[in-house]
């Protein structure tokens, strides 16, 4: 395993030679990346000689035939970059879009789970650029360890000290491990809603916008797995290498069952929204509005009950929304569909980039967790799906 370790000016800096150490002792590399501000507070000499690992700080090598940029083989085989310190200033670039060094231009690059370890005065992390700034990078997935409350730079106490590396270190080692076991595991995983037709134009459908969905897929994507998408409609535009497109939930059924029988996944997690009633008959023709009609509904198919006919040694997750009896319902929604893990969450999340989450098992077990964003809940799904993988 490998980490990036970046390093900001800050007078916190010092603890990311001891962060660096202890990745060692526990066989993880590190290449340490340091900005020019850094550099009033530790040498370049120090993490070279007690990480015993090329430091980097130059965008640009004075070597003319450089074969590749020098932040894409930084890169190159890294599991995950961790920030500690990181300033206000860096927080800021890496939400902005702003690469006018090696490390931002790493941040913008990299593909990997970012972790940053901020550190400031309390001042600063208050303000509302900071929290602007810090609110982007939890929407897109980047994980933040401290703040914490105690001594600041100033003698007096304050939120905006940095975590202990020991704690860094717990935190960051927790995803890799996860990673580790991931890596190269089949996911199947569905998203969006499905549409049923009422006439040539009008349809029914629901509210779901896929960006929970989005989240465990840019999740399981960081963690190393096989991935391969069956979506639905969504609020946005998604592509990938292996995606099929469908519209309505037999093509969602007929799709996944295939994908099945040739992807043969390890995990498969059911997000799409599937229309749970279909129109009876669909007129051909517009229905004109000069008139009343009815409608009749049939109840549709149950996608994941029918699908776990093929389970086999595939982890199933699936997903339940409910306002009312909740648990009663997830439950019993886990026992039928014959699912490993079901994720509650209530109306309230539907198109929000946060989210409340229940996660039940088969054991009977309930985790509740805080409000979190979309990409912070997904991780919680995978840390479930590893106990039962």
């Amino acid at each position: 395993m490998k980490i990036i370790l970046g390093v900001t000016g800050s007078v916190a800096a010092f603890k990311a030679l001891e962060l660096g150490r202890i990745f060692i002792k526990n066989q993880i590399d590190v290449i340490p990346v340091l900005t020019k501000n850094s550099l009033y507070f530790v040498g370049k000499d120090s993490f070279e000689s007690l990480l015993k690992t090329e430091c980097y700080i130059e965008m640009f090598s004075k070597n003319i035939l450089q074969k590749e940029p020098i932040h894409l083989k930084i890169l190159r085989d890294a599991d995950a970059i961790v920030v500690a310190p990181c300033t206000a200033n860096m927080i800021g670039k890496f939400a902005n879009g702003i690469a006018d060094d090696l490390l931002s231009t790493i941040l913008l690059s990299t593909k990997v789970q970012v972790f940053i370890a901020p550190a400031m005065h309390e001042d600063l992390w208050d303000s509302e650029a900071v929290q602007e700034n810090v609110k982007k990078l939890k929407k897109r997935g980047v994980i933040f360890i401290g703040p914490e409350k105690g001594e600041l730079s100033d003698l007096k106490i304050g939120k905006g000290r940095m975590s202990e590396p020991e704690k860094i270190f717990k935190e960051v080692y927790e995803f890799l491990k996860l990673r580790e076991k991931f890596k190269n595991k089949k996911l199947l995983l569905t998203f969006g809603r499905t549409e049923e037709d009422i006439d040539s134009v009008r349809v029914i459908t629901n509210r779901s916008s896929g960006k929970m969905g989005k989240a465990i897929f840019d999740t399981a994507f960081k963690m190393g797995f096989e991935i391969s998408v069956i979506k639905g409609k969504t609020d946005f535009e998604f592509d990938f290498k292996r995606l099929k497109e469908v519209r309505t939930s037999y093509e969602m059924f007929e799709t996944i069952k295939n994908e099945f029988i040739e992807f043969k996944p390890d995990v498969f997690i059911m997000n799409a929204a599937v229309s749970d009633f279909i129109p009876h008959l669909k007129e051909k023709e517009k229905i004109k509005k000069d008139k009343e009609i009815e409608i009749f509904l049939n109840k549709n198919i149950d996608i994941l009950k029918e699908i776990s006919k093929y389970k086999e040694n595939t982890i199933f997750v699936g997903f339940a929304l409910e306002d009312k009896d909740i648990f009663e319902n997830a439950k019993k929604k886990l026992i039928e569909k014959n699912l490993d893990i079901i994720v509650l969450n209530t109306p309230e999340a539907l198109s929000s980039e946060f989210t409340k989450i229940w996660i039940l098992n088969k054991k009977g077990e309930i985790k509740e967790f805080p409000l979190l964003s979309k990409k912070e809940a997904s991780l919680k799904i995978f840390e479930e799906i590893i106990n039962v993988l």
